[in-house]
């Protein structure tokens, strides 16, 4: 961490936030019957800024809040056949999900030669789509 001291040690204060943990997730989602066979749907999850690990004492700019769009529809077919159709993250969000610190000082860094900021963050999965059938016996 950037805001150790010379042992290493940062301070941690009362009503610093745990690092890793969103403050704030809320969920929705519904479906819809457009037709007794064909359905619609859609949900939202909203996940709040959170500490990177590592920066227990909230010294650095947490990794952003991001809210994720899904929308899903099925069609019943038969009795025993249902097609089905989700588009996870619908409007292709950029986000991250995790952040935490990493070294620097390391000669040579392998992965990022001449990095100097110890923030790294785990992207998200950009949008996505899925199609496919149930059969029931």
């Amino acid at each position: 961490n950037p805001g150790a001291d010379a042992n290493g040690n940062i301070e941690i204060r009362p009503g610093d936030k745990i690092p890793g943990i969103p403050p704030w997730i809320a969920k929705v989602g519904f479906t819809y019957n457009i037709t007794p066979a064909w359905q619609v749907g859609a949900t939202g999850s909203y996940f709040g800024a959170q500490y990177l690990y590592g920066d227990e004492a909230n010294l650095l700019p947490p990794v952003g809040a991001y809210f994720l769009t899904n929308v899903n529809t099925s069609y019943q077919l038969t009795k025993n056949i249902k097609l089905f159709g989700l588009v996870d993250n619908a409007f292709n969000v950029r986000y991250a999900t995790y952040g935490t610190l990493s070294p620097t000082n390391l000669i040579p860094f392998p992965l990022a030669p001449g990095a100097s900021n110890p923030r790294a963050l785990a992207p998200g999965n950009p949008i996505e789509g899925y199609v496919g059938m149930t059969v029931t016996f």
